[in-house]
């Protein structure tokens, strides 16, 4: 597992139950220099704006002392062009806490890699594709395949790369029907390289349409082909029904994402403003009526999450839940503990979204 990313579901429990927290993640502002297609923010060419460093400096204080490992540094735009970034990250660092960042890799340099490396930080570049073409469409630019394989070359001559290591570089994959037929490709690459690979789900905000958005159907010969070639070629075995391939995701139950506005939710996908952190430390936010069901959403899934074999290693996607549940006219709470509509298990075979 990439190292300060991904927690296992007996950490994210024990972390729950004693009132704490592994992981926050923070949007530094909205800027960005690609124009993705599937961005959940509609993140481009805006001024630089969100919260002031010394606020989020402060927020990771507190996530520190509520026992947090780490600290993912996601955005909201391109972190690595925030003004603030170098800062954030040594920050981070020096308290003792592991900085995760995000980024598209349109500006790595060696000097980036290195103060990354340095600093303890695990990264994550984004590899929709290994099809240039494809990538430079899904990225909105031309031209952002080449610095994103750059970016790899870099990371691997600064360390990032060699086997037997912590795993501490990963690549991002969002799963599109625009590069669905890639993904195998980018998952090898990332297993022949020493990168950890995160496939995320489309979740239909901002300029992420529906019309993207991937079947039920689709997933489902995605994830068997992807846990076929891992069993063949790198004796790797997983529950293919878990939202993140391979891990699994329980952020809900130990993480809190910061927005720019300061909006708390349990996860980046989960749109709602029940708590901000300007008015409530972390402490608070998580003994929220909204924070303490997502906290325990085992307990309280419907459909056909609700009581599922697979329970103790997935909560499905509530990011994907919730989003869709909240086009369909539910609650906030409802929407929350909603059945993960990516989910094939139950359904007889060929049973579209």
């Amino acid at each position: 597992m990439l190292e300060g990313y991904v927690y296992s579901p007996s950490e994210a429990r024990s972390c729950r139950d004693a009132g704490g927290l592994l992981s926050i993640r923070l949007e530094t502002s909205l800027r960005c220099d690609l124009n993705c297609l599937y961005c959940c923010n509609n993140s481009g060419a805006v001024p630089e704006s969100g919260l002031r460093l010394t606020l989020l400096e402060d927020l990771v204080r507190q996530a520190s002392e509520l026992g947090a490992r780490s600290v993912v540094i996601i955005g909201g735009g391109e972190p690595t062009i925030y003004a603030g970034f170098r800062k954030l990250v040594r920050f981070v660092s020096q308290i003792g806490l592991i900085p995760v960042v995000f980024t598209n890799a349109q500006s790595m340099s060696h000097a980036l890699a290195s103060f990354l490396y340095d600093s303890g930080a695990s990264v994550i570049v984004k590899m929709d594709s290994l099809d240039p073409a494809t990538q430079d469409i899904l990225s909105g630019k031309d031209g952002s395949a080449l610095k994103i394989r750059s970016a790899v070359e870099i990371l691997d001559n600064v360390g990032y790369l060699k086997p037997g290591r912590r795993l501490r570089a990963g690549a991002s994959m969002v799963v599109t029907k625009l590069n669905l037929h890639d993904i195998p490709n980018v998952w090898k690459f990332c297993r022949e390289h020493h990168l950890f690979p995160n496939m995320e789900m489309l979740i239909p905000n901002g300029r992420a349409g529906e019309n993207l958005l991937p079947s039920i159907e689709d997933y489902r010969h995605l994830k068997m082909a992807l846990l076929k070639q891992d069993i063949e070629d790198y004796a790797i075995s997983w529950v293919p029904y878990t939202p993140l391939a391979s891990a699994g995701c329980f952020q809900c139950m130990y993480n809190v994402y910061v927005d720019v506005n300061g909006w708390a939710r349990p996860c980046s996908s989960i749109h709602v403003r029940t708590a901000n952190i300007k008015d409530k430390r972390l402490s608070n936010v998580i003994k929220t009526a909204f924070f303490r069901r997502a906290r325990y959403i085992e307990q309280f899934l419907t459909g056909k999450c609700s009581g599922c074999e697979y329970g103790h290693v997935c909560v499905g996607c509530r990011g994907l839940s919730f989003t869709m549940a909240k086009i369909r006219g539910l609650s906030d709470l409802e929407a929350l503990v909603s059945s993960d509509p990516s989910c094939w298990k139950g359904l007889s075979q060929g049973s579209q979204q």
